[in-house]
């Protein structure tokens, strides 16, 4: 069975949820596998993010039915939510929700400060998120701030993430001073975990959850778990990896790091 009809046959167990007419107005960002268009409902106005893999070339072939298969899986508060999924001969589109909003690092740099209750709390946030990701078999390998959005003019879907909101604004600080940021991205909306271009379906091995890495290798090194960074270089230098081993620990090894730029 080749890629593209595996594809289409796990398309069916997703469902046509998008089954309103969109179309592309704007071309958002161009990577090196793939390029992420922003959609709009004709009817709704509603904005999307279509992401496309151009399928004739084998690499990027992998790595959208590997990014389909992991968003396929996930379905959670704090994860953002693959809507739709088109597939053709020539291409594959992953259509997921539009977070407006801030980056983690960019409300660091804005003059956001968390005091050590707040810090707790947003921690907690990403660790249901990435618990749902490890959950579903899959491990994100690349957990980082620019991943981690607080969307804006989004209503809380539980009465849970409100009263979150609510002990946030109190324990925040804005060190932006007199005539600053005003709306604090972190106490007016919850937190999204985005950023699945790197993230695989893992299996298992000896008692381990494993993962086969392959290039590219394109996760922040400055967030990344010292096993990643082993694999960087064995990439890099063309050594042999397969004895590397990757777990879920990656990921929370990242979150370590995010709590202490906290």
């Amino acid at each position: 069975m080749s890629d593209v009809t595996k594809l289409r046959a796990a398309k069916q167990g997703l469902g046509v949820r998008l089954d309103r007419e969109v179309v592309g107005v704007s071309v958002k960002t161009s990577g090196a596998f793939s390029r992420a268009h922003l959609l709009i409902d004709k009817k709704t106005s509603r904005e999307y993010v279509g992401k496309i893999y151009a399928l004739e070339d084998p690499m990027t072939r992998v790595l959208g039915a590997r990014e389909f298969e992991c968003l396929n899986r996930l379905h959670h508060n704090n994860v953002v939510e693959m809507v739709d999924a088109v597939v053709s001969d020539d291409h594959l589109v992953l259509v997921t929700e539009r977070l407006s909003g801030n980056h983690l690092l960019e409300e660091v740099l804005l003059g956001h400060t968390w005091t050590e209750a707040a810090a707790t709390m947003l921690i907690k946030e990403i660790l249901e998120a990435v618990a749902h990701v490890h959950d579903e078999g899959i491990v994100h390998l690349d957990i980082q701030p620019d991943n981690i959005i607080f969307p804006r003019g989004t209503s809380s879907r539980s009465a849970g993430l409100e009263g979150l909101m609510k002990a946030l604004s109190s324990l925040s600080v804005d060190t932006a001073g007199a005539g600053g940021r005003s709306d604090l991205g972190v106490v007016s909306c919850f937190v999204k975990l985005t950023g699945f271009s790197m993230a695989q379906p893992v299996g298992q091995r000896q008692g381990l959850h494993m993962a086969s890495i392959m290039p590219p290798a394109l996760w922040c090194p400055d967030f990344a778990a010292p096993e990643l960074l082993r694999v960087t270089n064995a990439i890099d230098t063309n050594e042999d990896n397969s004895e590397i081993n990757i777990t879920f620990a990656a990921d929370v090894w990242s979150i370590g790091v995010i709590a202490y730029l906290l």
